[in-house]
């Protein structure tokens, strides 16, 4: 995120994009912006009351990557640990910004180089919770681990267990609009 009062790294997004939509119009655009220009600098007054109110007063960038990012500290050392950077710690990135055209849409994206953490920060949205956390109630279990589940027999066809299907049709899942 970017306070909206960084200037400098606002000029530099904008100049890339710029670039990037120049590069756009004469190599896959056939010499014409479209319009508008779609590109990923969000303003995060716009999500603050959904994403959080750490939003409001800044930008942020959608910035994604096929290959994993190389993740060093404010020394240049690599972080290995994958705990140590986390959205809403302060970092600086590496970002190239490119014109796309798929399946007739158009614009400017953001492809994620490098990331180095400068401090920590708040984390953004909830904490993920641990699978020893998620799984430890098993009240709910009707069998030890180590007895295999048998089906339940009945003679009264009416009187079976709903299946999955009967479960999710329920909810309309599955059902197509005809």
């Amino acid at each position: 995120m970017i306070p909206k009062s960084d200037v400098n790294t606002l000029k530099k997004i904008s100049n890339a994009i710029e670039a990037a939509a120049r590069l756009g119009e004469a190599t896959k655009w056939n010499g014409k912006r479209p319009t508008p220009l779609t590109h990923p600098l969000r303003n995060g007054d716009d999500v603050a009351d959904e994403k959080g109110e750490i939003y409001r007063g800044c930008y942020f960038v959608n910035a994604k990557s096929v290959r994993k990012p190389e993740i060093v500290n404010f020394q240049g050392q690599h972080i290995t640990d994958r705990d140590q950077v986390y959205s809403g710690c302060v970092c600086r990135l590496s970002l190239n910004f490119y014109p796309f055209e798929h399946k007739g849409n158009k614009g400017v994206a953001c492809g994620l180089g490098n990331v180095q953490k400068i401090e920590d920060g708040e984390p953004l949205g909830t904490a993920r919770s641990s699978a020893k956390d998620d799984f430890a109630d098993v009240s709910d279990l009707d069998l030890p681990f180590d007895e295999p589940a048998t089906p339940a027999v009945t003679s009264n066809p009416a009187a079976a267990a709903p299946t999955g299907e009967d479960i999710l049709s329920k909810i309309g899942f599955g059902n197509s609009a005809a």
